[in-house]
């Protein structure tokens, strides 16, 4: 037998291993889309705030979801984007 047929064995994991730089750059990602929706959030929610309920129940907000909104009403709109 030869010595390098240890190496046509698949016996090790098929699934490819994630090098560090690589899942350093998906948590950078990851925590820059979390920001993103955080900032769109405080931009959107003053104008959802001064929509009827019934409005925002047609939108599909749940009756929770708008008493959370709701709770925003006092917050200045944003006059800038």
């Amino acid at each position: 037998m030869s010595t390098l047929s240890h190496l046509l064995d698949r016996s090790h994991s098929a699934e490819p291993v994630e090098s560090r730089f690589a899942s350093a750059v998906k948590r950078l990602g990851a925590g820059f889309m979390d920001a993103q929706q955080a900032r769109a959030d405080r931009v959107v929610k003053p104008y959802l705030a001064r929509l009827a309920d019934a409005n925002l129940a047609e939108l599909g907000f749940t009756n929770a979801e708008i008493q959370e909104i709701k709770k925003e009403r006092h917050l200045p709109v944003v006059r800038w984007v």
